[in-house]
């Protein structure tokens, strides 16, 4: 599997947050920390858990995987406003 593919399934994995998984690499895991597209954290029981950070999603959302996130053109986050029914 390459690495870019290793980064997407990591970043998808984690989407909400999860206890670390031991199959994923810790190098892989890092560097995405280092980008800031994942962030860790530790449970009352002191098990690791990473959760996919708003960068990571649009990494995601920008290599075509469908993830929650608002429309981006042009490298910009297009926000959407909502009229209220009157």
């Amino acid at each position: 599997m390459d690495i870019e593919k290793q980064r997407l399934d990591i970043l998808e994995y984690y989407i909400g947050g999860k206890v670390y998984n031991s199959e994923h690499d810790k190098a892989i895991i890092k560097e995405l920390k280092n980008l800031d597209y994942l962030r860790c954290g530790i449970t009352s029981n002191l098990d690791e858990t990473i959760m996919t950070t708003d960068y990571g999603l649009l990494y995601l959302d920008l290599s075509g995987i469908p993830v929650d996130t608002p429309a981006i053109e042009g490298g910009r986050i297009i926000k959407t406003v909502k009229e209220a029914a009157i």
